[in-house]
């Protein structure tokens, strides 16, 4: 497994989830520093039975 977090960014706009790839950075301006080659879609599953959800980096 690797360490990562989910970003959240919102300015108004829908947006696919992404998680970044390591710890959470602290940046001055921004809130976290990212790095988009090390982030990937998010792709949640969720069972029609009991509602279980399930997420995977895609």
């Amino acid at each position: 497994m690797t360490e990562g977090f989910i970003v959240d960014l919102t300015y108004g706009a829908v947006r696919q989830a992404t998680w970044q790839k390591g710890p959470p950075v602290k940046s001055f301006l921004y809130g976290i520093k990212q790095v988009r080659q090390d982030q990937l879609g998010i792709a949640t599953y969720r069972c029609d039975r009991c509602g279980y959800l399930e997420n995977y980096a895609v």
